[in-house]
């Protein structure tokens, strides 16, 4: 379980993120870029997954920041059911969240921005989002076959492509 709040959320992001945790190497705010560290990964031995207030900034890149052989998920979801409130996933270097492999997110209010590729991937798994923000990727949800979404009250802003699917049933 991860137990954040709305005023003191659990941050995973990169060492050099001055923004949680202060300035790591003294040498004042410098950007940081997305791909700085690989990803959080909940796999299939995992049970009763509870997300609660978590960020997760800068990550998406397995190989070091803007490596194109490189480009990861930042939260990988795999075979895994998870319960998430106020889940924020940003600055990712590849995809911001992918769901595969039967996994599942239920997730209530949150933020998903800045993605390379995609803020959500679904290949084999389930989504359901509400209260969710959706921005500034080139696409915000990606459903292939044998996947299923439903996202209410959210908005989707500064995306190429709203929602692509596979299979026109799911969506």
């Amino acid at each position: 379980h991860v137990n954040g709040s709305n005023t003191a959320p659990v941050v995973f992001t990169s060492r050099s993120d001055d923004t949680s945790g202060g300035d790591t190497f003294h040498d004042g705010v410098q950007p940081t870029p997305a791909g700085a560290w690989r990803a959080v990964f909940v796999n299939s031995a995992a049970s009763d997954v509870v997300l609660n207030s978590l960020q997760i900034r800068y990550a998406g890149n397995t190989y070091g920041a803007g490596n194109p052989s490189g480009f990861a998920n930042s939260l990988d979801i795999s075979g895994a059911s998870v319960t998430a409130t106020n889940l924020v996933v940003r600055d990712s270097d590849g995809n911001a969240i992918n769901v595969d492999g039967g996994g599942a997110l239920t997730a209530t209010g949150g933020l998903l921005a800045n993605s390379r590729s995609n803020d959500l991937v679904l290949n084999g798994g389930t989504a359901t989002l509400s209260g969710f923000a959706i921005v500034s990727a080139p696409t915000g949800i990606n459903v292939a076959k044998n996947s299923v979404v439903n996202v209410t009250a959210s908005a989707f802003d500064g995306l190429t492509t709203g929602i692509t699917t596979a299979n026109t049933a799911s969506v």
